[in-house]
């Protein structure tokens, strides 16, 4: 059984990340360029940041998210909801350069294969660029 838990006024996603490249691009001058606004490389931090458990980092302890704990207890739509608001607030808290699409995220739990899909989309605050982060979380 599919449950699918989403905002309610959806939006348009414009690009998807290519999952299968590094994050990194060890061509570019980042120590001069400061800070680095590539898809790929904010996909990499948004999906550290939603699975680091938070207390796992010894020298910061509050960074991180207990989202991997939630998804896969009893889901109503309810508790789905709080599970995305929470997704959308740690982001928020962790990663400063993006803007969140609230109203176009979606968790999709899949109780058959035991697994969750959480997309979230945002717009590069720098570029204006929009992507949409995806990552499928299976319980084994």
């Amino acid at each position: 059984m599919i449950n699918t838990y989403m905002a309610t006024a959806p939006q348009t996603q414009i690009a998807n990340a290519n999952s299968d490249r590094w994050a990194y691009d060890i061509s570019q001058n980042v120590i001069t360029k400061g800070e680095i606004y590539d898809v790929d490389v904010i996909n990499q931090s948004i999906e550290n940041i939603l699975m680091t458990m938070v207390g796992e980092r010894i020298f910061n302890v509050t960074y991180g998210s207990n989202i991997i704990l939630r998804v896969f207890e009893s889901i109503t739509p309810q508790s789905g909801e709080q599970i995305l608001n929470d997704v959308v607030a740690t982001i928020k808290r962790w990663e400063n350069r993006i803007s969140i699409i609230e109203s176009d995220i979606h968790l999709t739990i899949d109780t058959d294969s035991n697994s969750a899909l959480i997309e979230v989309p945002y717009r590069i605050l720098n570029s204006g660029l929009t992507s949409t982060f995806k990552k499928k979380i299976v319980n084994y």
